[in-house]
């Protein structure tokens, strides 16, 4: 499912030096190891990306940016093989895949007219991607992956800047104790936001699989930084939720499970955009991706597991760049229509959809979004005759 809507984010008025060299080797690294989880993707791939990041860093120490151009073109040449040989990385990452390869080529596109802010909001939606695919599931460190990082400047980033590259890089346990410093000092780094405790808690419990760890930072958190109120709340929440789920032990990896933390999540959740349940949210989707990796073929369950990854998405993504709510219930009514389970995905689609689109005075669904709601309409409602 395409995207439904492009980022209103908008990024620095120009690049300069500093933040053109760290940015693009950013995209460099996102898309060399989004080609798989292993550090050896196929080799064509491997050398017009690999070229790609040697360009691109060389070009940047230079502010050279005909150089930077051709190094994003390079780049682009070694991901529009992505999609083929990413189909057996499971379908979890088939959204993010087609958004890398299409942003790398935007990438391009805006920096050879000119547009330098443009360039660099695609740079920011490629590390949400490279972010989103790698902290699916739990995972080692890359010694490719280090390799590529000595010697980057990562001090001279903003810190979700640098969270993200490390997460790109597959340098799992220090962009946790980056994550987990800025929480112990967030006067060195600004106030805390959504994205840094949603970060934190994916990377401490579908990566690291740390309960206990989180709820020992959570905790320190509370007892030595000033926070206002809703967010005190909040985090006492989470700890409350750490503990209780630490001493069910392991939990099963399937969407009755699933659907349970769920169910309590929303039951923890005031009103709809609280994050009390973030907890249970984020440890859903971490068994809801272990299940549909490894039971592609089961087309009942399977779609249910989609269905519940789309309503955990809407609940714990923070970026617009990286929205996948759609495209998992999409898939869930794709491998099971005319079903029960399509017509409640539907609901809650349509729903969903309605939702983005709707202002104070009115409602409007662009067409191409509006045609495929009516797609998958048919699709969830009863077999024709």
């Amino acid at each position: 499912m395409t995207a439904l809507r492009e980022s209103p984010h908008a990024g620095p008025a120009r690049l300069d030096g500093m933040t053109m060299r760290s940015r693009l080797l950013s995209v460099a690294v996102a898309t060399f190891l989004m080609l798989g989880a292993s550090d050896a993707p196929p080799r064509r791939p491997m050398e017009d990306l690999s070229g790609g990041l040697t360009a691109a860093f060389r070009a940047g120490l230079h502010d050279d940016r005909d150089s930077f151009g051709k190094a994003l073109q390079r780049l682009s040449d070694g991901s529009g093989e992505l999609l083929a040989h990413g189909e057996g990385f499971g379908k979890t990452t088939e959204r993010i895949r087609t958004a890398i390869a299409r942003d790398v080529a935007t990438a391009v596109e805006e920096f050879d007219a000119g547009r330098f802010d443009a360039a660099e909001r695609r740079v920011h939606q490629l590390l949400d991607h490279c972010f989103a695919c790698h902290t699916r599931l739990p995972a080692g460190e890359s010694a490719l992956g280090d390799r590529i990082s000595r010697g980057v400047d990562t001090a001279g980033m903003t810190l979700r800047d640098r969270v993200f590259f490390l997460v790109a890089t597959r340098q799992f346990d220090r962009a946790l104790a980056a994550t987990e410093a800025a929480l112990r000092s967030p006067g060195d780094t600004g106030k805390p936001t959504a994205w840094l405790f949603e970060a934190y808690l994916k990377l401490a419990l579908r990566v690291g699989g740390a309960h206990a760890r989180a709820r020992t930072t959570l905790t320190a958190y509370l007892e030595h930084v000033e926070s206002p109120p809703y967010l005190r709340a909040r985090i006492s929440s989470w700890i409350e939720a750490l503990d209780a789920l630490d001493k069910r032990g392991e939990l099963v990896a399937n969407p009755t499970a699933a659907r349970a933390l769920i169910d309590e999540g929303r039951r923890r959740n005031a009103f709809p955009a609280d994050k009390r349940g973030l907890v249970h949210f984020v440890t859903a989707s971490g068994l809801l991706l272990r299940f549909v990796e490894d039971h592609e073929g089961a087309a009942a369950e399977t779609a249910e597991a989609y269905y519940l990854l789309g309503i955990t998405e809407s609940y714990i993504s923070s970026t617009l760049w990286t929205e996948q709510t759609e495209f998992f219930v999409d898939t869930a009514i794709r491998l099971q229509p005319h079903s029960a389970l399509a017509a409640e995905a539907y609901g809650f689609l349509n729903e969903y959809v309605v939702a983005r689109y709707s202002s104070a005075s009115e409602t409007h669904v662009p067409d191409q979004v509006q045609q495929l709601l009516d797609e998958l309409e048919a699709l969830a409602g009863p077999r024709r005759q």
